[in-house]
């Protein structure tokens, strides 16, 4: 049996990751590959892991005051958790589609919050958290990410009812990520998301993600 593939979906609130990973995850069902969502914080949307489901509702509550290290702490306990999901599910030869990974804390708690981006991931290696066998990166302009997330029905989470300045701070973050990617060779694709080509987004992240299955 091949061993599944462990691939992210990364990019700023608003750039419309979420919507593709859904989108992919039923594409490559359709096409046969046995395929498990999981997003982060959190953990596998389908099943969810109460742990990560309570440390999801603390960093994204608006009522809570949390610092950066204490945001890195409770993101890494997360994904340390539920890496052993991921193996899991890899090594019976699905897929694991993930919203979110460590590159996340590399732009919110490094870039937006002024942690360290070597600490960042020196924490990550030591906890075990596993680099993804493909990134599909997602960035839109900060004026549109706004009008996306203003036109949902929920309201805004912690993050996402930041200041204009740490959401700038983290739309560079973002257009550095490929770089960071590049120094852990990890494969990715970066792509500036508009409201017209979603379908071609689409497209071209299920072909990647199809060649890397048939290597």
């Amino acid at each position: 049996m091949n061993k599944g593939l462990y691939i992210v979906f990364e990019g700023q609130d608003g750039s419309g990751k979420s919507m593709q990973a859904e989108k992919i995850c039923k594409r490559l069902n359709d096409a046969g590959h046995q395929t498990v969502q999981f997003r982060e914080p959190g953990g596998q949307l389908n099943h969810p892991h109460e742990v990560g489901e309570k440390i999801r509702q603390i960093v994204q509550d608006r009522d809570n005051h949390i610092n950066a290290m204490c945001e890195l702490a409770l993101f890494t306990a997360n994904r340390a958790q539920l890496m052993d999901d991921v193996k899991k599910f890899t090594e019976q030869g699905m897929h694991v589609l993930c919203d979110r990974n460590f590159l996340s804390s590399v732009v919110y708690q490094g870039y937006g919050r002024g942690l360290s981006v070597s600490l960042i991931l020196e924490i990550t290696q030591q906890f075990g958290i596993l680099l993804p066998d493909f990134v599909a990166l997602y960035t839109v302009a900060l004026e549109q990410s706004k009008q996306r997330l203003n036109s949902r029905s929920e309201g805004l989470d912690r993050f996402e009812a930041e200041n204009d300045a740490f959401l700038a701070r983290v739309q560079v973050g973002y257009h550095q990520l490929g770089e960071v990617c590049d120094r852990l060779s990890i494969p990715h694709i970066c792509l500036q998301t508009d409201d017209h080509a979603w379908d071609d987004y689409e497209k071209c992240v299920f072909e990647q993600i199809l060649v890397r299955i048939n290597n």
